[in-house]
């Protein structure tokens, strides 16, 4: 095609679609409520009901204050002045995730499984609601050892219990949910409380091996400096050295090198014996079984023996010498135990946390550090001392200053070690606590929950959500056009109007122009009647042929009327049926199929027997007669161009009624001779792709397509069939004919 035959051909551009419009959701709403309907309904009734028949719950909040706990067995420049490093002031947690560390201790087997020891045997609420969750959790009845049983309710008791830190992590919040007011209230309580026990028992423990330890350092501490008070003294009577030349030596063998490197060996001391007291207090990575959870009792009574027989002995060695009969008779005694008791005798009574397990890791690497610091300096010290000049018996000397020097080191250790010791022990006595509960929680009167109107909320958003997303797919799937602004551009043409779906029937469809005028039916093929005419008089337009993409479009329906409207303007018009594979006008107008144009063209009849005036009419017709074998090459022959011809002389108007265009090749035939051609369409009826075709067909055989009529087009879409096109002037009308206008 040349550029400029579009506009002349009557052919618009494909870019012409029309924009969004808003109201395209309605429609798309409407035509696709059937599924949204039969998918949302059966949903919508469960979605009902089932919040209903959730059972209530009531949910109880105990408040615990976290309290800053005291420093435990750290040593530094606060103890001893002038030694290196600062003072450490651990706080209560030691992980960089204090909140979520704290959290997982409160929910912890050590907390929790005291809470289990303690709930009230029988069906009692509590225990009875833990039965309930467990059974939900292990999904069986079966039989439960006693470790299994206590391990399956606290992580029932976990489910049902919650724990937040609120006030920039200084209060703790827990909240237990239970199937009653008094079982969520026990719960709770009975969380808090253990909590405040378990730091309470953690404290007390670690202060007993503080204690413990100090104790062990100062006995150590007090025998080392009484073996080296002896060996001084034995250095002075075997080498007959006096106090006099003992002060001489030593002003001549100090240096500030020498007192700087005992002042940082001090300091290395000191370091190590900080992270050994820590590792005490914090003991080992092991955890004796729980009494009462399948522990012996035989062995629980000698494990109670050992401890106690242990403090004694501390405190003995504090008060006597280590020869003295009641540390050597005590010491026995221990010993006796701890050989019975085998590998148990060390096994600590707690898990570490994990902030715990984290530092004793650290502490391990440091006591390490700080062991190979110290042996280096004794080393460096030794070393210096002994190149320094001393004179005669400098070797005794020599070995005299470095004893004199550790035992002033060890003295000062000592009274470090012993202040220490005192002041865990004023710590223990005081019981100060690091966590006490602020509010205990108090029964609730109403239930916390279920929240029934959000299930009902959320059942009802996904059974809607279910219904529309089943037909926003099938939207996605149907490739049909239904906006008949699209598919106008589609095709390259404009629209010449749209035609209501007929729902009165106060007459035929195929009537609609002649016996219900004041119709929006009527009036709209009147519309059309005054495009054609408009395009009658741009050029010469005598043969109209009208034809759709598929059967059921309304083309034979649209020519009968426009035929009546055209003939009730005087024109002589004549209604050709060339459609001879299914001819359906004969009919429409009720009449006889035979003879018709088949007959015509194969010179078995002439024209003015074929030509009839239907009853009620103002138009001549002729039927298609009897379906031939060969129609496309009848419609195709000279005989058809030649009636075609002889028609023109008598009629104003040749409206031919063809095949359908996707089907068979009839109605190009006839459009390629035709002096315009008319497309009716039902929006829907096929895809884009369909439409596409039908152009490209039309363009090959250079049709000239006048436009588009859509047919059926739904009167209650208004995206579709605008309000606008139900006018007072039609009703009016409609009135003055005495007949009803169809869908106003």
């Amino acid at each position: 095609m040349r550029p400029d035959q579009t506009e002349r051909d009557g052919w618009a551009d494909e870019s012409d679609a029309g924009e969004f419009d808003p109201r395209m959701i309605l429609d798309f709403l409407r035509r696709r409520k059937l599924v949204i309907l039969l998918v949302s309904l059966p949903l919508l009734l469960p979605a009902s009901i089932v919040p209903f028949l959730l059972s209530s719950y009531f949910e109880a909040t105990a408040t615990v204050v976290i309290r800053t706990p005291p420093k435990v067995m750290e040593f530094g420049a606060d103890f001893m002045p002038g030694a290196a490093g600062e003072g450490r002031s651990p706080g209560w947690m030691a992980s960089s995730n204090s909140e979520d560390a704290l959290i997982t201790l409160v929910l912890s087997d050590a907390v929790l499984g005291r809470v289990v020891d303690q709930l009230p045997p029988g069906g009692e609420a509590p225990r009875s609601m833990l039965e309930s969750a467990k059974s939900a959790l292990l999904g069986s009845n079966a039989p439960l050892t006693a470790d299994q049983e206590r391990a399956s309710h606290v992580n029932a008791l976990r489910s049902v219990v919650s724990v937040t830190l609120e006030g920039g992590g200084n209060y703790l919040q827990i909240t237990a949910a239970g199937g009653s007011g008094g079982s969520a209230t026990f719960l709770a309580n009975a969380v808090a409380d253990a909590y405040v026990k378990y730091e309470e028992d953690q404290r007390e423990e670690a202060s007993r091996r503080a204690v413990g330890w100090l104790n062990q350092q100062v006995y150590e501490l007090r025998e080392q400096i009484a073996r080296k008070e002896q060996t001084l003294g034995e250095i002075v009577a075997t080498n007959s050295l006096s106090i006099s030349a003992l002060e001489e030596t030593g002003r001549a063998t100090s240096s500030p090198a020498l007192d700087d490197l005992e002042s940082e060996l001090q300091s290395a001391r000191i370091g190590l014996m900080s992270a050994q007291a820590r590792l005490a207090s914090l003991g080992r990575q092991e955890v004796a079984p729980p009494s009462g959870s399948g522990a012996d009792p035989e062995s629980a009574g000698i494990r109670a023996q050992y401890d106690l027989a242990t403090t004694e002995l501390e405190s003995a060695r504090l008060r006597f010498t280590p020869t003295h009969p009641e540390v050597r008779r005590l010491e026995g005694v221990v010993a006796n135990l701890g050989g019975r008791l085998g590998s148990d005798a060390s096994r600590p009574r707690r898990v570490l946390t994990e902030s715990e397990q984290a530092e004793y890791q650290r502490l391990l690497s440091e006591e390490s550090q700080q062991q190979a610091r110290v042996k280096v300096l004794e080393k460096s010290r030794s070393d210096l001392i002994s190149s320094m000049p001393m004179g005669p018996k400098a070797e005794a000397v020599g070995r005299y200053r470095r004893l004199a020097n550790e035992l002033e080191i060890d003295k000062q250790i000592l009274e470090v070690l012993m202040t220490r010791r005192n002041e865990t022990l004023i710590t223990a006595a005081t019981k100060e606590v690091g966590a006490d509960v602020l509010d205990y929680a108090i029964a609730p009167t109403k239930p916390a929950g279920p929240n029934r109107k959000k299930f009902l909320i959320a059942g009802f958003a996904l059974a809607l959500g279910l219904g529309f997303g089943l037909a926003f797919a099938l939207e996605l799937i149907d490739r049909r056009l239904r906006d008949p602004q699209a598919i106008a551009a589609l095709l390259g043409t404009t629209s010449l109007g749209m035609v209501p779906r007929v729902e009165g029937r106060k007459a035929p469809p195929e009537r609609q122009a002649v016996d219900a005028p004041g119709s929006a039916a009527g009036e709209s093929y009147r519309n059309v009647r005054t495009s054609l005419l408009f395009a009658m008089r741009a050029a010469k337009l005598q043969v109209l042929l009208v034809t759709s993409a598929v059967a059921g479009e309304g083309k034979t329906t649209t020519c009968v009327n426009l035929a009546g409207a055209f003939g009730r303007m005087g024109r002589r018009v004549v209604l050709v049926d060339a459609d001879m594979r299914r001819p359906r006008v004969h009919r429409v107008l009720h009449r006889s199929a035979s003879p018709g144009l088949s007959e015509i063209l194969q010179g078995k009849a002439r024209v003015e027997e074929a030509v009839a005036r239907p009853d009620r009419t103002e138009f001549d017709f002729i039927a298609a007669g009897a379906v031939p074998e060969n129609p496309s090459e009848l419609l195709g022959s000279a005989a058809f161009a030649q009636l075609v011809s002889d028609l023109r002389d008598e009629y104003d108007l040749i409206m031919i009624d063809s095949a359908v265009l996707l089907a068979v090749p009839d109605a190009l035939l006839l459009a390629a001779d035709a002096d315009g051609t008319l497309l009716v369409h039902k929006p829907g009826s096929v895809d884009r792709h369909a439409l596409r075709r039908i152009r490209e067909d039309l363009v090959r055989a250079r049709a000239r397509v006048l436009g588009i009529v859509f047919n059926q087009v739904d009167p209650g879409s208004s995206l579709h069939y605008p309000t606008y096109m139900y006018s007072p002037y039609t009703q009016a009308e409609s009135r003055d004919d005495g007949s009803t206008p169809s869908g106003s």
